[in-house]
């Protein structure tokens, strides 16, 4: 599975999600888990974490940005890190 706008996976890997589906039998998927399972992932997470209720996918993104540019990083990376990336079906 490709992702536009994502670098390419390390020679020899397949590219997978980041965030991956898992099958009836409790095995990892190569295919993406849906949207509002990763949002669900988060805020249990971040409820957990004691982090405040309107943290979600984003806010990570975000911050994730703001500290590369912080640490050095171009604005010309920034921009492709924040580029969305659609799954080929449209998720």
């Amino acid at each position: 599975m490709s992702w536009p706008g994502s670098s390419p996976p390390p020679r020899g890997e397949p590219a997978t999600p980041l965030f991956r589906s898992v099958d009836p039998h409790k095995k990892v998927t190569a295919n993406p888990m849906a949207r509002t399972d990763v949002l669900r992932m988060v805020k249990r997470r971040t409820r957990a974490a004691g982090l405040r209720s309107s943290t979600c996918c984003h806010t990570f993104r975000a911050t994730g940005i703001t500290a590369y540019l912080e640490n050095g990083g171009t604005i010309e990376n920034a921009q492709a890190i924040r580029r969305p990336r659609v799954a080929p079906d449209g998720r």
